[in-house]
């Protein structure tokens, strides 16, 4: 299977408040990876954004595994505008993934619209149960969602390309 490039998005704020995400798909098993990071500076001259302290840093950075069943969720939710939500379980943590419809915030009283979709996922942690949940965020707007949802059929197909006949008998 042939490596393809990660889907990054960005989007940085002068509150130091942002949130990076990004798609990859790993060359050895099709497997799809979703990553949220939480910004780490502000450059006010230059109006940028960073994160790259972020990335190796468990509480301000995330990374799960997407099996084809989740890409398939989550294409479902794009293509039908419904939310999809999992949880991932493990020794340490519990992570939980929720993928929906993201909304305007309105007055009360008035019809919210819808401006995209939002990502999150938050993390308890199993072993400590008075530590405080983590949570990361990301809304996409229209034209990232079409990206993601392109970039998550290649990587199905990839997948698909990349799997043998005789693997696939053999699990039968």
């Amino acid at each position: 299977m042939n490596q393809i490039a990660p889907l990054p998005l960005y989007h940085p704020n002068k509150s130091n408040t942002g949130f990076a995400c990004s798609f990859s798909q790993s060359a050895k098993d099709g497997t799809v990876f979703f990553s949220l990071l939480k910004q780490s500076t502000w450059d006010a001259e230059k109006r940028i954004g960073g994160f790259k302290e972020s990335r190796n840093n468990p509480a301000k950075s995330v990374t799960v595994a997407l099996n084809q069943m989740e890409v398939a969720a989550i294409l479902d939710l794009l293509d039908r505008n419904r939310a999809y939500s999992s949880m991932h379980d493990s020794e340490k943590q519990i992570k939980s993934i929720n993928f929906s419809p993201w909304m305007n915030k309105v007055p009360e009283g008035e019809k919210a619209t819808q401006r995209g979709y939002s990502f999150s996922i938050t993390i308890t942690d199993k072993q400590d149960s008075t530590a405080p949940k983590n949570s990361f965020y990301f809304g996409t707007n229209y034209p990232e969602s079409r990206l993601i949802r392109e970039y998550l059929i290649f990587c199905l197909q990839q997948a698909f390309a990349g799997v043998k006949i005789q693997e696939v008998v053999e699990t039968i």
